[in-house]
């Protein structure tokens, strides 16, 4: 037997609406702050000049905006004993590159970059090269005008970009702009970015939005990893918060590092080029290591274990072989170790994307703002790749973009989202739970107040209902002659009382085990019985069933509550509040029966009392009068109202000195005493002839119990006329 019920509105119910509407809101909320930042980072470069065979040719080119001068560049190889030229593409590594005569580049070495800048219009200009991984030299018309480390055989480096100012007048013919390059210590050599070239006044602006762009990064991360790390002070459980501190930690070394500035060499230009290229290295991937692990705890359901490990041991790995790498055998081999980084971040970031895509779908919370960064983020590195390929070369807004800042940007806004999202829901689930605690008391109080069974058990289904939000629920207890459960109280089954077999259905079948049991959908179990269902019209759809047993074992029946109110499932922790509940229902229940039992038994005894001829007195063991019944009073002359709750000695002992002594006797010994014929003084003019028996109650210091029966002459003749006449 099972469940019942008037019927629950079709469609989704409120609080389904409403995490619906919440999940849309953090998502559209995401979506806002990514492309309210988006303008930030759209850098204002125009249409590049045309550049071929190392000429750059500017005519008919506006210069009011800054251009980027990718293309080929005349290479000019100088380390013995290859010395050679060639056209190489700018940005884009060297070693590997065949020469006209067939061999191929080394990684390490001396070039230069060499291009001529044709038909530039006169004026100031600034021309920037973005950092190169090595030492390196700007020379424009063969003056110098930066220079990064010392060039060389042995090399110095200091990896920062390069800045010159120039300027053009109508006789100056074509610019020399030469880059001259030396690496010796890393593996990674060529170029990494585009120069720009604009006026003075364009590449001024063009560096501060630059600057600008970098310092929202580096604010984004040092924020949300400080925030993270004081959510997880407060919560020492959220191990996801921890990760996302860790992560932010671990990324701000590294966007120190790259952008439009080496920060590093700024702020602790002691390090060195090479340490803190190598330490950026390795905290960039413990970033990646610790969002691996974030999405992990944000998410376990959906992350594999196995896989999981394996990619977190992959990145840990990476970092501490960098590390001891760079330790043991120096920064070329650290860097040949650092060449295989990009193929393990792109197998966790597409591991990530797969976790968090299945969680969106499982509809997690946070899972669907989390995706829209990382998916933003994706795009922002496929697009990186992209502009380095020359795929998007031609798309002047794509082609200004900050892609790499605009990408790490939008992840972190949505982990800020993510962050927010998972705080607010968590002070919800602290107050509604606190509610809950409240309502549980209150209902408590409520149900042990009450002693009267029918009202109690009316109280207990209502208050089961609202303890787990569920639309319905019944109350089945044992019948103590027969082998059913009665539905004593069923919502939305009217008078009817239903009745199960113990064992049958899954009132019966919790009833017989005693354990609890939890269903999401109802008519999928075999156990649920249909029949009330196809009879009231209510479709039952998740169910949850627990038995009522008392705390010495005894089973009284079984509570159902059907149809959580919120159209969700019931979750373990309402199994958990509603057994609690239950354990306490049980104890009001049999309270409850205790309580009619003993005033039945009360009555009963009363009924005896008042039937009795003989006076019947019951003393405490202080000699208080707590019992008088009809005809005692009457032997004493006194109302019953008067003497309960007096002491005996008052009534008795002025008259009758020698009772106290008999009573005494009594109360010490503990055998009952009879004194017949004996003259009882009390509040009527002359004493009473009686018969009375003294007996002690049983239990220790229970009290006495007097008997008296009234021989006087009146009721001698009474008993007389009695065995001689009819009672009329």
């Amino acid at each position: 037997m099972d469940r019942q019920r008037g019927s629950p509105p079709n469609g989704k119910s409120l609080w389904q609406l409403a995490q619906a509407s919440s999940r849309a809101g953090s998502v559209i909320l995401t979506l806002a702050l990514c492309l309210l930042s988006l303008p930030l980072f759209l850098s204002n470069l125009g249409s590049p000049p045309k550049v071929s065979q190392g000429v750059a040719t500017f005519r008919g080119v506006s210069l009011t905006q800054p251009v980027e001068l990718g293309g080929d560049w005349r290479f000019t190889w100088r380390a013995r004993p290859i010395s050679a030229a060639t056209f190489l593409a700018v940005p884009g590594p060297w070693s590997g590159h065949a020469l006209p005569d067939g061999r191929r580049l080394p990684n390490r070495g001396q070039a230069t970059y060499t291009m001529s800048l044709h038909d530039l219009p006169a004026g100031k200009y600034r021309l920037y090269v973005p950092p190169i991984d090595g030492a390196s030299r700007l020379r424009i018309n063969g003056e110098v005008q930066a220079e990064n480390g010392k060039l060389g055989p042995k090399p110095q480096y200091l990896i920062r970009p390069l800045e010159g100012d120039f300027r053009v007048t109508p006789e100056s013919g074509d610019v020399i702009v030469a880059i001259d390059v030396a690496t010796a210590s890393l593996r990674s050599n060529g170029t990494h970015g585009a120069p720009v070239l604009g006026t003075l006044q364009t590449m001024r602006a063009w560096g501060a939005q630059r600057w600008m762009q970098e310092f929202i990064v580096l604010v984004a991360l040092f924020f949300l990893g400080i925030m993270g790390a004081i959510v997880f002070l407060f919560r020492r459980t959220d191990r996801a918060s921890l990760y996302l501190a860790a992560m932010c930690a671990g990324f701000i070394p590294a966007s120190l590092f790259a952008g439009y500035d080496n920060m590093f060499a700024l702020m602790m230009p002691e390090l060195g080029a090479v340490d803190s290229l190598a330490l950026s290295w390795v905290t960039g991937t413990l970033g990646v290591a610790a969002l691996l692990a974030n999405v992990n705890a944000l998410f376990p359901a959906e992350s594999p274990r196995l896989i999981y490990r394996a990619l977190l041991v992959l990145a840990v790995g990476f970092a501490a072989a960098i590390a001891v790498t760079f330790v043991l055998f120096g920064s070329y081999a650290c860097s040949a170790v650092a060449e295989f980084l990009p193929l393990s971040f792109v197998a966790i970031l597409g591991y990530v994307v797969v976790v968090v895509s299945r969680a969106a779908w499982h509809r997690r919370e946070g899972a669907a703002p989390l995706l829209v960064g990382i998916v933003i983020a994706s795009l922002g590195i496929i697009a990186v790749a992209a502009v380095a390929a020359g795929e998007i070369a031609t798309d002047d807004v794509a082609r200004g973009a900050n892609y790499a800042a605009f990408g790490a940007t939008c992840l972190l806004l949505a982990n800020l989202v993510v962050l927010a999202e998972r705080w607010s829901h968590a002070i919800t689930a602290t107050e509604r739970s606190n509610e809950d605690l409240r309502g549980l008391l209150e209902v408590n109080t409520a149900i042990t107040s009450e002693l009267e069974l029918g009202s109690l058990l009316q109280r207990i289904v209502a208050a089961a209902s609202k303890i787990v939000r569920a639309d319905r629920s019944t109350l089945f207890l044992k019948d103590p002659v027969s082998a059913q459960l009665t539905a004593f109280v069923a919502e939305g089954v009217g008078q009817e009382k239903l009745r199960v077999d113990v064992g049958r259905g899954l009132a019966g079948y919790v009833y017989a085990t005693g354990e609890p049991v939890n269903i999401a959908n109802a008519y999928a179990d075999e156990r649920f019985n249909r029949s009330v269902d196809e009879a009231t019209g209510y479709r039952t759809r998740s169910l949850l069933t627990i038995p009522i047993s008392t705390r010495d074992g005894r089973r009284l029946g079984v509570m159902q509550a059907l149809n959580r109110a919120e159209g969700s499932e019931f979750t373990s922790e309402d199994t958990a509040r509603m057994s609690a509940f239950g354990a306490q229902a049980a104890v009001a229940i049999d309270n409850a029966r205790l309580f009619s039992e003993a005033l039945a038994a009360k009555s009963f005894d009363e009924s005896i009392l008042l039937s009795m001829s003989g006076g019947v007195i019951a003393l405490d063991n202080n000699l208080r009068i707590t019992k008088v019944n009809p005809a005692a009073a009457e032997i004493l002359g006194a109302s019953r109202t008067l003497l309960e709750g007096l002491d005996a000695r008052t009534v008795l002992h002025s008259q009758n000195p020698w009772l106290m002594d008999e009573l005494k006797v009594v109360a010490e010994s503990g055998e009952t005493k009879q004194l017949l014929d004996i003259e009882l003084k009390t509040a009527r003019p002359r004493p009473s002839s009686v018969n009375l028996s003294i007996a002690p109650l049983l239990g220790e210091g229970a009290g006495l119990l007097l008997v008296i029966e009234d021989i006087s002459e009146g009721k001698r003749l009474q008993g007389a006329m009695r065995r001689f006449m009819t009672q009329e």
